[in-house]
């Protein structure tokens, strides 16, 4: 590790970027081993509290800049925006005051997602990410063609470095809005170089495990004299000399870190698995495992009961301001209102509210889950019978069981090192599995034998690679989740 962007350094001090670049500077840019690793490290011991870093807002590239470039078409997303402004600056970067700034960038900044092939993307069977792809890969279409037809010369390269998982989206900061949701989202100089670092739970199968905070700094938007703003970073605790300075990206599921910042955290309290798209399917669901407590009920009786589940899922909902969502570009409103639609598992087996009002409505009624099962009487019993149910269908629906993919990770981690505890996990759910076989006669997810798909693709080009084990990374801890909901009564 050592330091590098002098120039960007330079640069930074001149324009009244305080923290770095002097004798009193506690922090400094550090390059790793890998050209395009980068970040800030302490160079001096710091007290929790000290503010390291202040740079001016007025030096942020922002999607909201009207004097920048416009963006690809009207109503465009953000990272579209902001990639166009980014590649607009490159364009004439030569001499100019933002030349240090784009040269301290990664030069190659490939996206796990956007170089490789349809087949390569086969390996993603979480279907929330396989439909966020094709979302992600129509967004990218639409402008690289839009651009080109305001006469951009920007090449698919071009746009696949500037939107890549090391540039706008993991480099991104939003600053909240007036009216809610995020106001401008910008590019901070200096600041967008920290790395991430955020809450991990060391066992996450324990009930009630508390999540540590691993991030040691923060930044904030505080006010200047003049109606001016800065960025400032300081620290959360105390940081020893030689420890590199980590940020929280937020707490995001492991969706959001994969598809957008190219790496999958260890043990995220955060993660979640979508159960149901929305309350509808829910139901729909629900009317084929659940029931009636009378075979003759009437159709007009069994209505009414449905329309009380619906409407109890409902009062309990949280949905996103509608005021946000019109303030929103189309595609990311409708992106915002099918994520806030979602009902979710989360880690720790704890199942979202409007499921549980759901099942609720129907035991209070009558239902019960079908065919009957021994010991379903009480609302417990059903809702964890319910659960069960569900986690095993999409458990069942990857190619590979977790035992499997633990076991894969378990020995390429004691190979070559890693943060992640897959040999613990896999002793955990190995045991799990072994109280529980009899509940349901065997595995629940059984690993498919011979005839499986291998969850590494055939090609071995760097990126497919990476993106091979990331994936196999992200869905070992989705079905880590749903293991925890098929055997959430079964303790240790």
């Amino acid at each position: 590790m050592h330091e590098v962007g002098i120039p960007f350094r330079d640069e930074l001090t001149s324009v009244c970027v305080s923290g770095i670049g002097s004798k009193e500077s506690k922090v400094a840019l550090f390059e790793g081993q890998d050209v395009d690793s980068r970040g800030l490290v302490a160079v001096k011991d710091v007290k929790a509290g000290e503010i390291l870093l202040r740079v001016p807002a007025r030096l942020a590239i922002t999607d909201a800049d009207k004097d920048g470039p416009p963006p690809p078409y009207p109503g465009a997303p953000w990272s579209l925006t902001l990639a166009s402004r980014l590649l607009s600056l490159r364009e004439g970067a030569a001499g100019s005051a933002w030349e240090p700034y784009l040269e301290v960038l990664p030069r190659n900044a490939p996206s796990p997602w956007l170089d490789v092939t349809w087949e390569a993307l086969q390996i993603v069977q979480y279907p929330p990410a396989r439909a966020e792809l094709d979302r992600l890969g129509w967004i990218v279409h639409e402008g690289i063609a839009a651009a080109r037809a305001q006469g951009a010369s920007w090449s698919t390269a071009d746009f696949h470095w500037a939107l890549g998982a090391q540039l706008v989206h993991s480099r991104t900061f939003g600053s909240a809005g007036k009216r809610g949701g995020v106001g401008v989202r910008m590019l901070v100089p200096l600041v967008d170089m920290i790395n991430h670092a955020g809450d991990e739970t060391p066992e996450s199968w324990s009930p009630g495990a508390e999540p540590v905070s691993r991030d040691n700094a923060r930044w904030d938007m505080v006010p200047q004299l003049g109606g001016r703003w800065t960025v400032a970073v300081s620290a959360t605790q105390d940081i020893a000399a030689g420890s590199e300075l980590l940020l929280s990206y937020g707490e995001r599921n492991n969706d959001d870190f994969l598809l957008h910042y190219g790496f999958v955290p260890p043990m995220n309290p955060h993660d979640d698995v979508v159960l149901f798209e929305d309350v509808t399917e829910a139901l729909q669901w629900c009317a084929a495992e659940f029931q009636a407590p009378d075979a003759s009920l009437d159709e007009a009786t069994a209505v009414l009961v449905w329309e009380e589940a619906a409407a109890a899922a409902t009062e309990v909902a949280g949905s996103v301001d509608p005021g946000i969502l019109l303030r929103m570009p189309a595609v990311e409103a409708g992106a915002a209102a099918r994520e806030a639609g979602r009902l979710r598992l989360q880690a720790q087996a704890s199942v979202d509210a409007r499921f549980l009002a759901v099942v609720e409505t129907l035991h209070a009624r009558g239902w019960r889950p079908c065919p009957p099962d021994q010991g379903v009487a009480s609302l417990e019993a059903a809702l964890q019978v319910a659960l069960a149910r569900r986690c095993r269908e999409l458990a069942g629906a990857f190619d590979s069981g977790l035992c499997q993919d633990l076991e894969r990770l378990a020995a390429m981690q004691a190979a070559e090192g890693g943060e992640h505890p897959w040999a613990a996990a896999l002793r955990h759910y190995r045991a799990l599995e072994a109280r529980a076989g009899a509940r349901w006669g065997g595995k629940p997810t059984a690993d498919p034998g011979v005839g499986a798909r291998d969850t590494q693709p055939e090609d071995t080009s760097w990126s497919t690679e990476r993106t091979g084990l990331l994936v196999l990374q992200y869905q070992a801890y989705k079905k880590m989740i749903l293991w925890d909901g098929l055997y959430c009564d079964v303790t240790a």
